[in-house]
């Protein structure tokens, strides 16, 4: 029994982080548990630290937690992402530099999730063919700037609930700056994901 808990320790994390990445979708869409969301994000975000230190440290990496690992990302950002999408309100006393800067985050958001659909699509077939569906260098920075906009994003609609602050065109040029960074890094991991597949189909 300790040995199955230690071999599966790490996709056990995975799995908890999962979990709460559910609970973060469905509560966000409240607007009323910012503080419980804020703590389910925490959870989610920090098990895609835990998880991987875990895997490598007792060297119990494995096709399947690899898998877990990226689900759990997806689970915890894409739907997200679809939400942030519908919390960008276009009301009518916007200018139209807000509403150009809007139209233009909804834009991004939209690309990276076709982005991240690729991705899921290239996961599905390099595991049937069993190739190689190890996350690269510009998938954990495209994560990083992930975690960094749906953060900043929460403690913006948490300011506004709380103490009624208003994001300013400043707050938003910067969620922007995130969100370019992301798809810049999005692309470049499919981007990896596509040639080495091409590659290993090759070698077939």
């Amino acid at each position: 029994m300790r040995a199955f808990l230690f071999k599966h320790s790490a996709n056990t994390v995975t799995f908890a982080g999962m979990v709460a990445a559910v609970w973060t979708n469905v509560l966000v869409w409240d607007y009323q548990n910012q503080g419980t969301v804020f703590l389910l994000a925490a959870i989610a975000a920090l098990t895609d630290l835990i998880d991987g230190w875990l895997a490598r440290k007792w060297r119990i990496e494995s096709p399947v937690g690899i898998s877990l690992d990226r689900w759990r990302d997806k689970l915890f950002v894409c739907p997200l992402f679809v939400f942030f999408i519908r919390d960008i309100r276009l009301e009518t006393a916007l200018g139209w530099k807000e509403s150009l800067v809007f139209s233009f985050i909804k834009s991004v958001l939209v690309v990276i999730l076709i982005f991240e659909a690729g991705l899921i699509a290239s996961w599905f077939v390099g595991f049937t063919k069993k190739w190689n569906v190890k996350s690269h260098r510009a998938g954990k920075i495209k994560q990083g700037f992930y975690v960094a906009t749906i953060f900043s994003w929460l403690i913006m609609m948490f300011l506004e609930k709380e103490f009624h602050w208003q994001a300013g065109m400043i707050t938003f040029l910067y969620l922007s700056f995130l969100l370019l960074l992301a798809a810049r890094y999005a692309f470049a991991s499919l981007a990896g994901y596509l040639e080495r597949f091409y590659l290993a189909s090759q070698k077939n």
